[in-house]
């Protein structure tokens, strides 16, 4: 190990796909100190010089795998069409390179183990940009959750009416091929995230597909339904097939004692309403600006309510709604942070990362499962 080795020291990163969401993640690293692309990728010579001008990179490269080579490079980030994410991470943990992949990890789950193992046997990390795990309000739910101040969860239910204005008649998200349809190129963010709050794995999963009534085939709706070993249950529908001015995604949690709803597809606003004893109360207002409401049903002491077939003793009705503003720096703080939490693990083998490969291969399979079921019918 070089004696000037620092866990402070930003990794060098080799990005594949500079144009778009590569960008974004280019100029989100560099205002950080986890991470400095010094290298780009990417097969139009224009656009590379274009990206690499405005985000202050120094190397380009039209072959993707010359890159490799570059000795620089610790780790190589890649922002392309699903397809391609098994072989260029492959290539990559071989070439002696860690790996970071945008969602999904792979399009199917052979791929995805493949990862896995290239990665075992280079003794390399490999990661997955699961920014939703590192997003402050899935994090509150998450929390909450996990201490049973409302009682068990009981539904999860999950909307996403999304815009296709961006998305052209031949964009390769179209292509079920270079994307894994919906499903596997846009649910497994998630498949993901409503995974780790339930708590449990995917044990039965069911899945739909509706097609354009234009004739052109395209899959623009898909829906999921899961159950989770613990008995959680959750649905998840989404359709690409709005303007975007009516964009519009929640995401419900319904508790035993409360329902909490996030907004937005990077969530910034939360509202709660529930019905708590003096421990919750305590607990919620750690995590939120929660308000109580004078109920005299409750009493002055609190009282016993059911709900669920079980009695459930509530002193406090409380609501809640917390906004953090506008969603751009929001999603700009969770990339930094997934990244942040990545290059922790590749300094030092003892970090416990947040979101692993294994967990981007875990919601492969339950995408794979609705999309296989769903085209079964």
């Amino acid at each position: 190990m070089n004696s000037n080795f620092s866990l402070n020291t930003p990794l060098s990163i080799g990005l594949i796909g500079p144009r778009g969401f590569g960008t974004f993640c280019t100029e989100a690293y560099h205002e950080g100190s986890a991470g400095r692309v010094i290298a780009f990728a990417g097969r139009d010579p224009a656009g590379l010089a274009e990206a690499a001008l405005r985000c202050g990179v120094p190397d380009t490269y039209t072959d993707w795998r010359e890159m490799l080579r570059d000795p620089a490079i610790e780790v190589v980030h890649i922002v392309t069409p699903p397809d391609k994410h098994a072989e260029m991470a492959i290539a990559a943990l071989e070439a002696g390179k860690h790996v970071f992949v945008e969602k999904p990890l792979a399009t199917t789950n052979a791929d995805a183990s493949a990862i896995l193992s290239a990665a075992e046997a280079a003794g390399k990390i490999a990661g997955v940009n699961f920014v939703m795990r590192y997003n402050p309000l899935y994090q509150a739910v998450q929390a909450i959750a996990a201490s049973g101040w409302l009682g068990r969860l009981t539904h999860i239910g999950f909307e996403n009416y999304a815009s296709d204005e961006g998305l052209g008649d031949d964009h390769w998200f179209w292509d079920p091929v270079a994307s894994g349809g919906i499903f596997v190129e846009h649910g497994v963010h998630f498949f993901d995230i409503i995974g780790a709050i339930a708590a449990s794995p995917a044990v039965d999963v069911q899945g739909h597909t509706w097609t354009r009534p234009d004739g052109t085939g395209k899959e623009d709706r898909v829906q999921a339904l899961v159950t989770y070993e613990n008995g959680t249950e959750a649905s998840f529908y989404h359709a690409f097939n709005r303007p975007g001015a009516l964009e519009k995604q929640t995401a419900h949690f319904a508790f035993e004692r409360g329902h909490l709803t996030l907004h937005g597809w990077i969530p910034t606003a939360l509202d709660l309403t529930a019905v708590v004893d003096e421990a919750g109360l305590a607990g919620l207002s750690s995590h939120l600006p929660i308000k109580t409401t004078d109920d005299r049903d409750f009493g002055a002491t609190g009282r016993t309510v059911r709900g669920n077939g079980r009695e459930l003793f509530v002193t406090h009705r409380v609501t809640a709604h917390h906004s953090l503003g506008d969603p751009t720096p929001v999603y700009r703080t969770a990339v930094q942070a997934a990244f942040a939490d990545f290059a922790a693990a590749v300094r030092d083998p003892n970090h416990q990362r947040l979101v692993t490969a294994e967990d981007g291969a875990e919601s492969v399979r339950v995408a794979i499962a609705a999309k296989d079921l769903s085209h079964a019918k």
